[in-house]
């Protein structure tokens, strides 16, 4: 997961303000998209599921795209994201608003935590395509993923080899444009999911090398 870096003094006074509020997150509140902020002070996102599951659109680490995965639960006050790399996220109120706290494997709880940064809920007409999706154009043993996050970069894996990339929305659609010039096109209609994606340098109006139904973690 994340390499963060320790905030010393800032993190602990975050971590004894979040302990003393009063207010409290409930299982309802959890579900849906957040936004926070890795060590380097760049975007990514955090989808939490109805079905205990989390997905995060963090791509820096080994696994690229696919991102991050894990399960969540609301002890006490506060939204607690536990990761199968063992790093485990809190998220609770405190005086400066919701705040995010990270222990890395095997750090207690009863420590101050590793990290702490702010966190808000995401936002805008980007919200309904971010997160972690398997392409269309994967192939067994081959499989492709996007993530999508909402400051609107875009990552692109195949095993190892990470594309980033930039995407936009018109509202109905969104559109992945990478760095080595593919092009991958999400469609919403009628509650259903479809992918086009488009060889690079395709001319406008070209036909899709790959169409069908994408999944979303």
């Amino acid at each position: 997961m994340r390499n963060h870096i320790a905030l010393g003094f800032m993190a602990l006074a975050l971590f004894c303000t979040a302990c003393s509020t009063p207010y409290s997150l409930s299982p309802t509140d959890a579900l849906g998209t957040w936004a926070m902020s890795d060590q380097d002070n760049e975007l990514f996102n955090v989808l939490v599921h109805p079905n205990g599951k989390c997905v995060s659109t963090w791509w820096k680490g080994a696994e690229g795209a696919v991102g991050e995965v894990g399960t969540w639960e609301i002890r006490g006050d506060k939204l607690r994201l536990r990761w199968t790399d063992g790093w485990l996220d809190v998220i609770g109120h405190s005086k400066l608003g919701l705040i995010r706290q990270s222990w890395d494997p095997g750090r207690l709880e009863i420590n101050a935590p590793l990290d702490a940064a702010p966190v808000h809920r995401a936002a805008g007409p980007l919200v309904p395509f971010i997160g972690v999706w398997l392409s269309c154009a994967s192939k067994p043993g081959k499989a492709v993923h996007l993530a999508l996050r909402g400051d609107g970069m875009t990552a692109r894996s195949c095993g190892t080899d990470t594309v980033l990339g930039t995407w936009s929305t018109d509202g109905d659609s969104a559109t992945l444009i990478f760095a080595d010039g593919v092009v991958h096109r999400l469609l919403r209609a009628d509650g259903q999911w479809r992918e086009d994606t488009f060889a690079a340098g395709a001319a406008p109006g070209s036909a899709a090398i790959h169409s069908g139904k994408p999944t979303r973690y």
